[in-house]
Order: C-alpha cells, then sequence, then structure tokens
C-alpha cells in the first residue's frame, strides 16, 4: 500500500483499497478498487445517503446544535429532491 496524498476532507489518499462487506460478522463481499476507483465509490455512496429518511434526520439533528464553522457557511441551493448544500465563502 502506498501513500499517494492528502485529500482535505478525509486525511491520506492510497493507491489501492480493498472493501468489505461484513453481516452479522462474516465478510459477505469484497471490493479492490484503486484511489480514483474509490473516490467515485465515496462520492456515489454519500449522493445514495443524501437521499434516504436517515440523512435528513441526522442532517436536522446536527443543524439543532451550535458548530464553529457554521457562522462561516452560506446556504448555497436547495437541490430538487430537498437536500441543503452548503458552500463555504472564498476569501479574497
Amino acid at each position: 500500500m502506498e501513500v499517494i496524498g492528502h485529500d482535505r476532507k478525509y486525511g491520506s489518499t492510497y493507491s489501492d483499497y480493498i472493501l468489505l462487506e461484513v453481516h452479522r460478522g462474516i465478510v459477505t463481499g469484497e471490493m479492490r478498487l484503486n484511489g480514483s476507483e474509490y473516490t467515485l465509490f465515496k462520492e456515489r455512496q454519500f449522493q445514495a445517503f443524501k437521499k434516504t429518511p436517515d440523512h435528513r434526520r441526522l442532517f436536522n439533528y446536527l443543524m439543532k446544535y451550535p458548530h464553529p464553522m457554521r457562522g462561516r457557511l452560506q446556504q448555497s441551493s436547495k437541490t430538487s429532491s430537498g437536500h441543503i448544500s452548503w458552500a463555504t465563502p472564498r476569501s479574497s
């Protein structure tokens, strides 16, 4: 395994990944991905999660509590599915 860079959101990035699917303590699936395949996989998983009631419930729960970044975030858009996306303002 080789560390190939730094991802601002998630820390280090690697050249290869092995994802295991586990159900009740038993490995039921395995995926071997390179770095770009893993990035695409993460994005697709997150986009799918954002469409679930669990995401909306968690989002609403987290929005109830103060967070140091909240004052620096701007509500940028509401998607057609009703999800809110946020953008950090760029400093000049």
